[in-house]
């Protein structure tokens, strides 16, 4: 086995481990806000916040949320395989992206580690961005701040790597997950051009 292998073979079981106790936690906070995006792609699929609802006592309208509704398609994917709104198999389902944003820092912090004894450096690096409380938090639940992190830092991974077809996809995933994405993929773009 290669030390990139057992490497990753860590880390993914690492990342795994840190999110398995919060499987069965019940959907809360925003969570619910999205799945019920995910309950209306089903109504209507062309414009899934076309809807209003009761936030603190006053009817909104959806239409003013700050994201893309990227989450939402794909909670309601996840939802129609299962068939019900179910929380340990969506936050089952979700744990692709704590892997992915780990992976993709190990990926990153590679690039910069040229040699052998460098790539604990990368590991040790992947590690601490997985643990990271800001990480660790926002990958329990089902929203947009994961997915998000996840195709910016596995864009940025492809970007660096001069993946460049995989790369864009990933950042255009990134900006129809989360609108705040965009200013970093242009930095990113800059900083790769100069």
């Amino acid at each position: 086995m290669s030390i990139r292998s057992r490497n990753l073979a860590v880390l993914s079981a690492f990342t795994l481990l840190l999110h398995a106790p919060f499987l069965a936690r019940p959907f809360h906070n925003d969570e619910t806000n999205y799945l019920d995006m995910a309950a209306n792609v089903f109504d209507h699929p062309l414009t899934p916040l076309n809807f209003t609802y009761i936030f603190q006592g006053m009817r909104i309208d959806m239409a003013g949320h700050p994201h893309p509704p990227l989450v939402a398609y794909l909670l309601a994917a996840l939802w129609s395989l299962r068939g019900w709104a179910s929380p340990k198999f969506f936050h089952a389902a979700f744990l692709i992206f704590p892997l992915a944003i780990a992976w993709a820092a190990y990926f990153i912090a590679e690039h910069f580690f040229e040699d052998a004894k460098d790539k604990r450096a990368a590991l040790w690096v992947a590690l601490l961005v997985s643990a990271a409380p800001a990480v660790q938090v926002a990958a329990n639940s089902v929203e947009t701040d994961t997915p998000a992190l996840a195709f910016l830092l596995t864009g940025a991974a492809f970007f660096l790597a001069r993946r460049w077809i995989p790369a864009g996809i990933l950042f255009a995933l990134a900006g129809c997950t989360a609108l705040q994405t965009l200013p970093v993929i242009v930095i990113l773009l800059a900083g790769g051009l100069l």
